[in-house]
């Protein structure tokens, strides 16, 4: 049987007093913060180092309420400010892994009519919406395609899968209504129609393959850190939210095309959701998200 070592008691036993105030809290703080080098991480840093970056080629539903000078800055080689670092792209990977995991689950209970797979190994499956030089056209791939209930009837459904942390949920709304209020949901939303208009836009890729159109779309969010989906939402996309997806189309594909940096429109956002997130944000110390972004220092000089 192990013994452990006695000689010198530990002086806390849980991180979890890094929220309380007692005289260990610094060091608490430093054990919370602490990520050992080297090892592990080094392997897993190698593997996402040699992974391909996704280049900025299109508009899409994913990115379709970016700013239009972050799109600008970014066509413009203009490092960004904020690094999409290799333990960010790990936890990202985690999505596409557990999208994977959820449709398996939809198969085994006879509702996945169809799993778009986000792999990189996988044929491109874009859906396109317009010519390329048309002010609105966009192009993206939905998660899955499935049959569900909604309002007494059976429907068929874009659906797509996000993952976050459970402790991230208390500042979302529950109520449907409510829901859309905040910024991250909202661009869910806008992506969600984005997928909605180009199913429809090709119905014939739909019908060659025997399977429906879209009624409805769904979207839920999972916890990684509990294992459990904490929000869950179907809506039919009204009119007004294929006019506003559409009017952020052109305002993207005018910001790839423009000649002269864009105003910044991240404090337009919702809760200024644009402005926490921006490539070109600036985050203040200590701090997880960005206070002010899209600096007039950051456009280019032009020479002579």
């Amino acid at each position: 049987m192990a013994v452990l070592d006695q000689t010198e008691s530990p002086k806390f036993h849980q991180v979890r007093s890094i929220f309380g105030h007692g005289k260990d809290r610094q060091d608490a703080i430093k054990r919370y913060e602490f990520i050992p080098t080297g090892g592990m991480n080094e392997v897993i840093k190698q593997w996402q180092d040699k992974q391909p970056n996704r280049e900025l080629v299109a508009a899409s539903p994913s990115q379709i309420t970016r700013c239009p000078r972050s799109i600008w800055l970014e066509l413009h080689g203009v490092a960004p400010l904020q690094e999409t670092t290799w333990a960010l792209k790990q936890r990202l990977l985690l999505g596409r892994l557990f999208e994977n995991q959820f449709a398996e689950e939809l198969e085994s209970a006879g509702m996945l009519l169809k799993h778009w797979k986000d792999d990189p190994n996988e044929p491109d499956q874009k859906f396109h919406y317009g010519a390329p030089d048309d002010p609105a056209h966009f192009e993206g791939t939905p998660d899955y395609l499935i049959a569900l209930e909604y309002m007494g009837s059976v429907v068929t459904a874009i659906s797509d899968a996000k993952t976050s942390r459970s402790d991230a949920f208390g500042y979302v709304p529950i109520e449907d209504f409510e829901i859309w209020t905040d910024g991250g949901w909202f661009k869910n939303r806008m992506q969600l129609v984005g997928y909605y208009i180009l199913a429809h836009s090709n119905p014939k890729w739909f019908e060659e393959r025997k399977l429906p159109l879209p009624d409805v779309n769904h979207l839920f969010t999972y916890a990684l850190d509990d294992g459990v989906v904490r929000r869950e939402v179907i809506w039919k996309p009204t009119q007004a939210d294929i006019d506003l997806f559409l009017k952020y189309a052109r305002r993207f594909n005018a910001a790839m095309n423009a000649t002269e940096c864009p105003d910044c429109t991240c404090g337009e956002s919702l809760n200024g959701f644009e402005i926490k997130f921006c490539k070109y944000g600036v985050k203040e110390e200590g701090k997880k998200i960005c206070e002010s972004c899209c600096d007039d220092s950051l456009i280019p000089v032009k020479e002579g």
